[in-house]
Order: structure tokens, then C-alpha cells, then sequence
């Protein structure tokens, strides 16, 4: 991988909703767009946008499950992982990390 590319990942990744939907993907793995927009508070569109973009950068892979869209990092990126794991427990001393792990435990659970 380049220095280019792994800037590209890196600025993709500097946005607070791109970086918020990482780690929940790190933590959680597979999650439906309909579940991250609950979890996040956002608009369907707008979480959706930053997925499209994620998913561009080859972060995020998507599959279809019917209706559902349900998203996971890439696992064949090693350096996705990586940043994603160094992220993940930097990200969680956040206001809006801690809302988004209490909301995940309710959405995810009653998915179950």
C-alpha cells in the first residue's frame, strides 16, 4: 500500500459520522444501515451518504439480506483493521461514542 493510499483511508476516516460508523462495525461487526441510522440518531440519508463513501474508500463492503443492507469493515484489509482497532478505544471516551454503544445494545439486542 502507498502513502497515498493510506492518506486516502486516513481522510476518509477524519469525519465524525464516517469514524463513529467504523468502530461501531469494529465493535459489532455485521450491522444493517437501518440499525446504524437508530444507533447513530441520524437520518437515513445522511448515514447512508457516509456508507457509500466508506464503502468507495474500500473500508466497508455491503450485502444485501432482502430489504435489509447490512454493512461490516472490509476483512482482507489489514490496515483497516489496524486503524480500527486503534480507533475503536480511542473513539470510546467520546460523548457520542458512549450514546452510540448504550443505543447499539438496545437496537442490536432486539434484533436478536
Amino acid at each position: 500500500m502507498t502513502c497515498d493510499e493510506v492518506a486516502r483511508l486516513l481522510k476518509g476516516i477524519a469525519e465524525p459520522t464516517r469514524l463513529r460508523l467504523v468502530c461501531l462495525l469494529a465493535r459489532f461487526g455485521t450491522i444493517c444501515v437501518c440499525e446504524l441510522t437508530e444507533i447513530l440518531d441520524l437520518p437515513q440519508y445522511h448515514v447512508s451518504r457516509h456508507l457509500g463513501i466508506l464503502r468507495n474508500l474500500g473500508i466497508v463492503v455491503d450485502a444485501r439480506d432482502g430489504a435489509r443492507v447490512n454493512y461490516r469493515l472490509v476483512a482482507d484489509n489489514p490496515l483497516v483493521a489496524q486503524l480500527a482497532g486503534v480507533l475503536t478505544p480511542a473513539v470510546d471516551g467520546c460523548p457520542d461514542a458512549a450514546k452510540d454503544l448504550a443505543r447499539a445494545s438496545q437496537v442490536l439486542d432486539r434484533g436478536q
